[in-house]
């Protein structure tokens, strides 16, 4: 007899988790995710580091290489790391390579010298550091690698044989001197007109030779490794805007063939995955299911189950002072950190970058959301399976997104009257959501009260991605709470299915604040609960 475990949580509630989840011992032993600093963090629920790998200092001679940079900062680093081959730039290229670059230095990854050129340093890696335990995962670097600057940080009075001088080259190619490309798709329209134009990059060459770097990975990891690679922002790459929309629609392919190839992923900030790449990742917004006119966020869990065992990660790492015009007020930010964490459980997301600085601001919040245990709380979850568990998430509340693909998401475009869940934007649309969607729907009407809200002020569109909309005399809030008398969830008939091909126990956990005095009871078509009775302490609860 199998059980199915659903948790419904209140949003603004985490300190009361009571997960039933192994014990920490037993998560630190768990291979299969956790959080990576992108710094160096010893923070205990910090799982180990990011690393990256310069192709100037391994190959100064073609043919002759050397990782004793790099041997060196991983022998003094801790636990396991994400690594990145900085093969992206002009900046980051050995003297004897004869690559094109753009005039952000930005190398034509597209032309048969950077295959040529760059596969003896990627072969050469794999074939020192694939097996190694401690390397969990490997960022692809392909496409931007651009500098504000128009020239690259002079170095060539180094010495790269000194390592107080590879440590000096190390942070001036890398990180300093204007640096503002990091192997993702992300060339701006100056550099899609420059390269279409003169630089020869078609929709059809973008494809076939993205294809052919894949496989250039692929074919050095071997199948034993492979689940390591992970390829950066499929969907990012501008251009549709100034003409160039059928390289932009080359994205899709190209995720579904990194995909189909058996790699995984580092994305960006968590909740672009809301609206990649038209459900390439099993995403979609189910509309119509929910009687108050909202969508629901789903995700496909065959399609977790395809990924499970990959690195397939995410950046949750904005926040703190400074990052206001990313994240939004300080004020919010512990709540955005809870919530994108909770989609990212919801994404089967297996592994998050993090800061020990950004760890160190949230920890500061003494509010309702806890951060301390929660952080603790995904320390334990993070890259476990489907059966070790939540199988849904519900969050009763409701939020807008933006959509970022002109007013809709293409695949609701025609006719986007039909879906009530989208909301018209000045430039772009908005998707109404209610909660998380997995394997459950919202099937009965229920009434959001304005008081239950969360105030997010105007500079709180700046949540990376314009996460909400206006709701009028220019008032911005979601509603963290839903007010009904009922609640009604329609579990999937695919999950029961497919966990209960004879008969199943199912358990509901419910995290609540205790409010009020009440009676509460769970009906189903057997028969009713026990009675669950609050008594308005105002303590915060959880009850199976």
């Amino acid at each position: 007899m199998k059980t199915i475990t659903f948790s419904t949580e209140i949003p603004n509630i985490t300190n009361g988790f009571d997960w039933s989840l192994p014990s920490y011992a037993d998560a630190l032993q768990n291979k299969n995710g956790g959080m990576l600093a992108e710094d160096a963090a010893d923070d205990i629920e910090v799982a180990g580091g990011f690393l990256e790998v310069l192709w100037y200092h391994s190959e100064l001679e073609e043919g002759v290489f050397t990782f004793n940079h790099f041997a060196n900062r991983l022998a003094n680093s801790t636990g396991d790391v994400l690594v990145r081959l900085e093969v992206n730039s002009q900046c980051h290229t050995p003297s004897w390579t004869t690559i094109p670059f753009l005039n952000s230095r930005t190398l034509q990854f597209w032309k048969n010298e950077y295959l040529d050129q760059v596969s003896g340093f990627i072969n050469k890696f794999a074939e020192d550091y694939a097996h190694n335990p401690r390397i969990v995962g490997v960022q692809l670097g392909i496409a931007d690698g651009k500098y504000k600057t128009n020239s690259c940080p002079d170095v060539s009075a180094l010495d790269p044989n000194n390592i107080d001088d590879n440590n000096l080259i190390f942070d001036q190619l890398v990180y300093n001197f204007g640096r503002d490309g990091w192997g993702e798709f992300w060339l701006n329209d100056a550099e899609m007109t420059e390269a279409t134009q003169q630089g020869g990059l078609t929709a059809s060459v973008f494809e076939t030779k993205t294809k052919q770097i894949i496989d250039l990975y692929v074919n050095a990891f071997g199948p034993k490794y492979k689940h390591k690679l992970a390829l950066t922002s499929f969907d990012v790459f501008d251009g549709s805007d100034i003409g160039y929309p059928d390289i932009q629609d080359k994205m899709k392919t190209i995720a579904k063939y990194a995909i189909d190839q058996g790699i995984g992923n580092r994305g960006g900030e968590i909740e672009a995955w809301m609206r990649y790449t038209d459900n390439v990742y099993g995403v979609d917004f189910i509309t119509g299911s929910n009687t108050d006119g909202s969508c629901s966020m789903t995700f496909d869990e065959n399609f977790a189950d395809t990924i499970v065992g990959r690195y397939w990660g995410d950046e949750n790492e904005f926040y703190g002072p400074g990052l206001e015009d990313t994240s939004g007020p300080t004020s919010n930010q512990s709540y955005r950190f809870y919530m994108s964490s909770l989609r990212a459980l919801q994404l089967r997301r297996n592994y998050f970058s993090v800061g020990s600085t950004q760890l160190n601001f949230l920890r500061n919040f003494n509010d309702e959301f806890n951060t301390n245990n929660f952080i603790t709380y995904l320390s334990k979850v993070l890259g476990r399976t489907r059966e070790d568990t939540p199988d849904a998430f519900v969050v009763l509340g409701e939020r807008t997104l933006s959509t970022n693909s002109g007013l809709y998401p293409k695949e609701y475009k025609t006719p986007h009257t039909s879906e009530p869940c989208l909301i018209a934007g000045s430039n772009r649309g908005y998707t109404t959501v209610n909660e998380f969607g997995r394997w459950l729907s919202v099937v009965s009407a229920t009434d959001g009260d304005p008081h239950l809200r969360k105030d997010m002020p105007n500079s709180e569109k700046n949540w990376g991605l314009n996460l909400i909309a206006d709701r009028g005399n220019n008032t911005f809030y979601e509603l963290y709470a839903r007010k009904s008398p009922e609640l009604l969830f329609d579990i999937n008939d695919q999950l029961m299915q497919q966990r209960c091909p004879n008969i199943c126990n199912l358990t509901v956990k419910i995290i609540f604040k205790d409010n009020n005095a009440t009676s509460l009871q769970l009906s189903h078509a057997n028969g009713v609960s026990e009675i669950l009775t609050t008594q308005g302490t105002g303590q915060i609860k959880t009850a199976s």
